[in-house]
C-alpha cells in the first residue's frame, strides 16, 4: 500500500509538472507567408459574390528547420454570415485537404484566413465561430487577415492571430486593440513575407513589367510576334546573369574571410554553400559547350514555335472580330 501510494505521488507530480509546462508553452514567435497566399487571397476577395463583405479559406502549411510557421498555401472556404450565425462549407474544406494532400503531403492545415470588412475591421464576433471550427481541425490554427482596402501608402497589411492561454486580449476586440478579457484570448503574430529563389524571380519580372503592360491594346499576339519580345528576353537574362554573379560574388568573399580567418564560420550558411556546389552537376570541361548549344538549339525552336502560335491566334482573333 506505500508502494502504490508513492507511485500516485510520484504520477501526480508529473502530471503537474506537464500542466504547469502546458501553461507556460510560450505562443508561435513568428509566421511567414508565401506571395502565392497572399495573392491567392486577393483573387478569391474579387471573385467574390454580390453583397459578400468577406471571404475566408483554409490555410496550409509546416514548420520549418528554425521552428517557425511557413505558410505555404491555402484554398478558398464558402460560407455565408447571417444574423450572428456562420454556416462553413465543411464537405469543400475536407475535399481540398484530400486532394492536396496527395500532391504535398507535409503542407497540412494551419489554421484559416479571411479579409477585412470594408470599413477595415479585421474580425467580428462571427470570428470566433470559424476560429472555433478550425480548432477541431488543428492545433492551435493561426488565423490570417489579409486588409483589402490596399492603401498605396501603407501597402498590403497582413495581420496574424492566435488563441490561446496566456494572451491579454479577448479575440472579439483584439483587432480594434481592446484590453477586454473573455473565454478566447489570442496572440497578435509578427509576419514576414518568404519568398523562395523562383518566387522572388516571378516578382521580380512583375515589378519590371509593371512599366510595360504588353497585354493592354488590340492585337497584342501580333505586336508580341516582332522582334522586341526577344531584345526584352535577352535583356532579363543579362539581368539575371548579373545577379548570380552578385551572389557568387557574396558566397566567394565569405569563404575567402573565413578562410583568412577574419570572419567565424557561421554552420548553416556553410551548410548551404555546400549543398548549392553539391546540386551542380559534374560535367567534364569540354562537354559544357556541347551541351549548352544543345540547349540553346531547344530553346529556339520553342521560341519559334512560340512565335508562330502566337501569330496564329491572332490572324485567328482578326477573323473572327471581322467577320
Amino acid at each position: 500500500s506505500e508502494q502504490e501510494e508513492k507511485e500516485k505521488t510520484k504520477m501526480a507530480t508529473i502530471e503537474s509538472g506537464a500542466s504547469e509546462q502546458e501553461e507556460k508553452e510560450e505562443p508561435l514567435k513568428l509566421c511567414k507567408v508565401h506571395p502565392i497566399v497572399v495573392f491567392s487571397i486577393l483573387d478569391h476577395y474579387t471573385r467574390r459574390h454580390e453583397g459578400q463583405e468577406r471571404v475566408i479559406g483554409t490555410l496550409l502549411g509546416m514548420m520549418n528547420e528554425e521552428g517557425q510557421l511557413e505558410i505555404t498555401n491555402c484554398f478558398a472556404v464558402p460560407h455565408t454570415e447571417k444574423d450572428g450565425e456562420v454556416a462553413v462549407g465543411q464537405t469543400t474544406n475536407k475535399a481540398m485537404c484530400a486532394m492536396l494532400s496527395q500532391i504535398n503531403d507535409r503542407e497540412i492545415i494551419v489554421g484559416w484566413y479571411a479579409t477585412s470588412f470594408a470599413d477595415g475591421t479585421l474580425m467580428n464576433e462571427s470570428s470566433t465561430l470559424i476560429h472555433d471550427f478550425y480548432l477541431q481541425e488543428c492545433e492551435n490554427p493561426v488565423h490570417l487577415v489579409i486588409d483589402t482596402c490596399l492603401d498605396i501608402a501603407r501597402g498590403i497589411a497582413i495581420n496574424a492571430f492566435t488563441s490561446g492561454k496566456l494572451g491579454q486580449v479577448s479575440f472579439a476586440t483584439a483587432a480594434q486593440g481592446g484590453n477586454e478579457t473573455g473565454e478566447r484570448y489570442v496572440h497578435k503574430i509578427p509576419v514576414e513575407l518568404c519568398l523562395s529563389p523562383s518566387e522572388h524571380l516571378c516578382l521580380q519580372q512583375m515589378v519590371d513589367g509593371q512599366e510595360n503592360e504588353p497585354f493592354s491594346e488590340p492585337e497584342t499576339f501580333a505586336k508580341l510576334s516582332t522582334g522586341q519580345e526577344a531584345a526584352d528576353e535577352l535583356e532579363s537574362f543579362q539581368d539575371s546573369l548579373h545577379d548570380i554573379m552578385q551572389l557568387l560574388e557574396t558566397c566567394l568573399n565569405y569563404v575567402n574571410q573565413v578562410i583568412a580567418g577574419k570572419r567565424k564560420s557561421d554552420p548553416h550558411t556553410s551548410r548551404q554553400i555546400f549543398s548549392a556546389l553539391d546540386a551542380l552537376p559534374h560535367l567534364d570541361p569540354s562537354d559544357i559547350d556541347t551541351h549548352f548549344n544543345a540547349h540553346l538549339n531547344d530553346l529556339l525552336m520553342v521560341s519559334y514555335l512560340t512565335q508562330i502560335t502566337k501569330t496564329q491566334l491572332a490572324i485567328a482573333a482578326k477573323i473572327h472580330s471581322t467577320y
